[in-house]
């Protein structure tokens, strides 16, 4: 009898983790019990390719706007990184000509990033419209994640770029194959 096939579990790399366990320093309050609570306290983080669960990444970055108290804790967090830090995909915006060849790289490589980001890109007269899913983790724990890759994204680029009718993920069992 065939066994059914294991469940890969999304992971990312751990540049917002690091990030907010910075910004936590700097307000004196303890990462770890977050850590330990997100599951995460196990990983190496002074590894630069150290690769974390995408669910626990999400937890984790909510566990720390409640400890900070800070409803806007993924957008503020987005202000205080370096998006040069979050490697290949800073790079790849910059490299582009305009918002549209960003996008358009961006949707290539993002999966390298985080792999349980599903991206579309519909190209109107006079907008852009980037649709993503979620694969393998909670939209209820990812609004302070995708606040601050929101946040991040114009910190890389010169041109005007102003977020419109943001909606909260749509998020599919890890299951899925979409």
């Amino acid at each position: 009898m065939a066994r059914p096939a294991a469940r890969h579990t999304p992971t990312v790399t751990a540049f917002a983790v690091n990030c907010a366990i910075a910004a936590l320093r700097k307000r004196d309050i303890e990462a770890r019990p977050l850590l330990r609570r997100a599951g995460l306290a196990n990983l190496d983080f002074a590894d630069p390719h150290v690769r974390v669960p995408a669910a626990g990444q999400g937890d984790f970055l909510e566990y720390a706007a409640e400890a900070t108290t800070d409803s806007a804790f993924g957008l503020h967090l987005s202000e205080q990184a370096n998006p040069r830090d979050a490697g290949l995909l800073f790079y790849v915006g910059a490299a582009a000509g305009d918002l549209g060849e960003t996008l358009t790289l961006f949707l290539r490589y993002s999966r390298l990033v985080n792999e349980s980001l599903r991206l579309k890109l519909e190209r109107g007269p006079e907008r852009y419209v980037v649709e993503f899913r979620l694969v393998g983790v909670s939209q209820q724990r990812v609004r302070q994640n995708t606040e601050f890759w929101i946040g991040i994204y114009p910190q890389g680029r010169s041109r005007d770029y102003r977020p419109q009718h943001p909606a909260p993920p749509r998020c599919v069992p890890a299951c899925s194959q979409h």
